[in-house]
């Protein structure tokens, strides 16, 4: 008698409100380590199971179900053949409001916040995060803070939303507004002008506002920075992506103004 086929996994149930499902080993890990607790269920490849037998054992003192399943199982579970044999159920980091934010940082001298218009791609604001992390921005805001828990967002960031502080504002000219009015300068950037990077004179409690992938900045947003930016070069190509643009940016920031 031939024996029926083993029990298939338990699928991703729909997801609540408050949760995201995320993949990739970088960014499972330090989600399991900086937030255990919100980790809601677990699947990890037969492939590389042996080395989460740790975090199998956390999930399984919180109560958590996991599930250890063939890796062509993980990719439909996961909705990308790249979830480098791991996919969790999280519940999501809550954001702040701006205006919590700015009185959070109203008595420190030295602050980096970054602020994105139109930025959507998840890639993009994937590598932002990770470029965040690295250099310890103190915010980063946007719109749509749901679009910073996508799997390919999180898969990118490498764990770097679980390191930067997310904040809410719906609209960029609120959040010039009210960063001014609480003391920031405000930086904008171009790629068809403004002032060399490097020979610019950047404010030590900043806040650096990125635009969209294709146009950039708004014309109003543009004009409403404190100064305006260009990364200088060879000219070859047009521009820098946004995340790289951001992280040159914030690295010069940094080097004048936290570079031990």
């Amino acid at each position: 008698m031939r024996r029926p086929p083993p029990p298939r996994p338990a699928a991703p149930r729909g997801l609540a409100a408050d949760e995201a499902k995320i993949h990739g080993a970088n960014a499972c890990a330090v989600t399991l380590r900086e937030r255990p607790d919100a980790v809601v269920r677990a699947w990890f490849a037969e492939s590389t199971a042996r080395h989460w037998a740790e975090a199998m054992q956390g999930l399984a003192a919180r109560r958590r179900a996991y599930h250890v399943v063939p890796d062509d199982e993980l990719g439909l579970v996961a909705g990308s053949e790249h979830h480098g044999g791991v996919c969790l159920i999280v519940r999501k980091k809550r954001p702040v409001s701006i205006e919590r934010w700015l009185t959070k940082m109203e008595k420190r001298e030295r602050v980096c916040g970054l602020a994105l218009e139109g930025v959507g791609n998840p890639h993009n604001l994937g590598a932002i995060l990770r470029t965040g992390a690295h250099f310890a921005i103190d915010g980063l805001l946007v719109a749509d803070t749901d679009a910073l828990h996508s799997g390919a967002c999180a898969r990118v960031a490498e764990g770097g939303l679980e390191y930067v502080e997310t904040v809410h504002c719906a609209h960029t000219g609120d959040a010039i507004r009210l960063a001014r009015r609480a003391g920031f300068g405000i930086l904008t950037t171009s790629s068809h002008g403004g002032e060399p990077l490097y020979a610019a004179e950047l404010p030590p409690k900043c806040l650096i506002v990125f635009g969209e992938e294709s146009q950039g900045l708004t014309k109003q947003t543009l004009k409403a920075g404190d100064v305006q930016v260009m990364i200088p070069g060879s000219g070859a190509v047009e521009s820098l992506n946004v995340s790289v643009a951001a992280a040159v940016i914030v690295a010069e920031w940094w080097r004048r103004f936290r570079q031990p």
